[in-house]
């Protein structure tokens, strides 16, 4: 019999215990590991907008806002930043979104790409840009493609000029080792 209740709630209160979906079929082609989904939460976060060699960097922020979703492994984390200043003289190296829920899995090879809006910075013949997570980050970083010839590369610090106001709007749909 069906139990059905507007006040009800399923509570799994030990560790490796969750909903079982072992009698549904296996993979195609796939390798199975788990049917157990043993974790879900929803929640917020602060992004923040620095770079890999962070130097005399200095971002005020009039909107910072991140969410994520966790449903098992997998991670959807959003954001958007909106600075209200925005200097450096001897920052380097790759801009970064630092402070991701949770670091990405650590898997050898494995690299995960999302969508980015990204307003205020200027790479040369390129006109498009996603975000990266590495293998074991918990930073974003941004890469630019759509060149002739298919070349991708990584956005600079210094591709993003002191001063002015930097939009940042991005989602990354990412694997977690916890």
């Amino acid at each position: 019999s069906d139990v059905c209740s507007s006040d009800l709630n399923l509570v799994i209160g030990t560790s490796g215990k969750g909903i079982d979906f072992s009698a549904t079929p296996g993979p195609g082609s796939g390798t199975m590991t788990s049917e157990l989904l043993d974790d879900y939460e929803e929640g917020t976060w602060t992004p923040t907008l620095s770079a890999v060699t962070v130097g005399n960097l200095n971002v005020a922020y009039s909107v910072r806002v991140g969410t994520y979703t966790k449903v098992g492994r997998l991670v959807t984390a959003s954001c958007r930043i909106i600075t209200s200043s925005f200097t450096h003289t001897t920052a380097a190296d790759e801009v970064q979104i630092q402070g991701l829920p949770f670091s990405a899995r650590t898997l050898t090879g494995m690299r995960t790409a999302g969508s980015v809006e990204l307003y205020g910075a200027n790479k040369a013949g390129y006109t498009q840009a996603n975000s990266q997570i590495e293998t074991g980050s918990s930073s974003m970083e941004f890469i630019a493609t759509g060149v002739a010839g298919g070349s991708i590369s990584s956005v600079k610090i210094t591709e993003m000029p002191s001063g002015g106001t930097k939009f940042i709007m991005a989602t990354i749909v990412y694997e977690t080792d916890s």
